[in-house]
């Protein structure tokens, strides 16, 4: 075979992505392009929880256009990234022309603002800012309609807050806006979740871990005086 063509699951021909990522291949391969066709027999498009647009660039049992992918890859994943742009309709940034992002710079070890003082230990004096924390008012209002919460909702942290924490508990695959709440407050302290998306998979649990390692605390799931120094750091 040659030239280009996309498969996609059958309903989806018509899909933006496809079209998109078609277009912007199809203009750049050499063989004669062969369009978009709706495919229900390949495992790839129909295990797949995501929609899947299946290209093939060109067809590696033709010798010459064998080689021509191998000497354009690089090209060929510029038109996947222009394909993917226009279809979420940006302008696409081509390699070298984008400033590269600056590193964060992280600390050796959290630093502990408000009232903590820098204490560190499974056993902290209880001491509390009272310090506007616009985090921290994101927790309340979150909690504000769950049956027992009867604290404030003005982004300063207290003992009520603290208490009604003690209900709960982050463990591997827990899912929920408590959960966005943590990542978020995490990724905030320099802890790395990954992304905030509510699911408390493995990176999740690794910068709980980390979070844990660098106040003394003990190793697993979060709970308990992992609480206080998360609202108080």
């Amino acid at each position: 075979g040659q030239g280009t063509t996309c498969f996609v699951y059958p309903g989806y021909k018509d899909d933006k992505y496809a079209k998109s990522i078609y277009n912007a291949v199809a203009a750049y391969s050499p063989g004669t392009d062969r369009g978009i066709r709706e495919h229900d027999g390949l495992y790839e498009i129909n295990e797949t929880s995501a929609m899947c647009v299946y290209i093939e660039n060109e067809f590696h049992d033709n010798p010459t256009l064998a080689e021509w992918i191998v000497a354009h890859t690089e090209e060929l994943g510029e038109q996947y990234a222009k394909g993917m742009c226009a279809a979420e309709g940006k302008v696409y940034v081509g390699p070298g022309t984008a400033p590269k992002p600056s590193k964060p710079e992280k600390p050796d070890e959290p630093v502990a603002f408000s009232n903590m003082m820098g204490q560190r230990g499974p056993k902290p004096e209880r001491k509390y800012s009272m310090e506007y924390d616009p985090s921290v008012q994101q927790l309340q209002m979150m909690l504000k309609n769950n049956i027992g919460y009867e604290g404030r909702t003005d982004g300063i942290a207290d003992e009520t807050l603290y208490d009604y924490l003690q209900n709960f508990t982050v463990e591997l695959n827990d899912k929920g806006a408590l959960i966005e709440w943590v990542q978020n407050r995490l990724n905030i302290l320099n802890f790395d979740a990954g992304y905030a998306d509510g699911y408390a998979e493995q990176p999740t649990m690794d910068g709980i871990k980390r979070f844990q390692e660098a106040y003394g605390l003990g190793i697993g799931y979060l709970g308990g005086t992992d609480w206080y120094y998360m609202i108080e750091s």
